[in-house]
């Protein structure tokens, strides 16, 4: 999806006046839109882990994980102030990361004249829609490969670091976390971690996930998971 930044920005003066890349490092709060006070943008990840948080009761509470080639900023969508003022999130990096802010109104513009943007979009927040809102049962096999699945697709977007023949991936990706990201129950991710420990596929140490090198293929920076 990266070639959509090609197409937004086919000048580097557009991309200075109507965008800007910026690099992370890990455990920073990248943004935070609070509604009513804050101009609203797009972000678009290049690279890297991100934790969204909304804010419920005084506190923040992980609402989901994003990754590379995903886009943040759905309030962008709607210009209607009662519902934006409802609305407070923040993103924090898990991991380093490159993102790009694009100014809302340059973005829209595009969106709406091109399908080459609008439809990955769509997409986007359709599959979103669809798991937060239509998927009502799925039995313990599609549990597990949901959580197998969304393993492949982390360490797909992210290098990390190898000890003793295992991947191991950050402390902030909890069973809590899957289930907010899977739209489930934590108790049904935790019976899904129980039976890939039981493969020998995964395991835990030091509150992180160790994925087995010996389950992965690792070929020019993709990842892909046996199983």
């Amino acid at each position: 999806m990266t070639d959509i930044l090609s197409f937004l920005f086919p000048h580097s003066d557009l991309a200075q006046r109507y965008g800007q890349e910026k690099t992370v490092v890990a455990h920073r709060m990248v943004y935070e839109y609070r509604g009513g006070i804050d101009q609203p943008q797009i972000l678009y990840i290049q690279k890297g882990l991100f934790q969204v948080e909304v804010l419920r009761h005084r506190r923040w509470h992980v609402l989901d994980l994003v990754m590379k080639d995903q886009f943040l900023g759905v309030e962008c969508f709607t210009d209607n102030e009662q519902t934006l003022k409802s609305v407070h999130y923040r993103v924090r990096s898990i991991t380093d990361g490159q993102l790009f802010y694009i100014q809302k109104q340059y973005f829209l513009d595009h969106l709406y004249a091109n399908p080459k943007v609008f439809f990955p979009v769509l997409e986007q927040m359709s599959q979103h829609l669809l798991q937060r809102h239509y998927t009502h049962y799925r039995d313990s096999a599609r549990i597990i490969q949901d959580v197998r699945t969304y393993f492949s697709e982390i360490i797909q977007a992210e290098h990390f670091p190898e000890k003793s023949g295992y991947l191991i991936l950050p402390r902030e990706i909890t069973a809590k976390v899957i289930a907010v990201h899977l739209h489930t129950s934590e108790k049904q991710v935790h019976e899904a971690i129980h039976a890939l420990k039981a493969e020998d596929w995964i395991t835990q140490k030091y509150c992180s996930f160790l994925i087995r090198m010996e389950d992965c293929t690792v070929r020019k920076g993709n990842v892909s998971l046996h199983g």
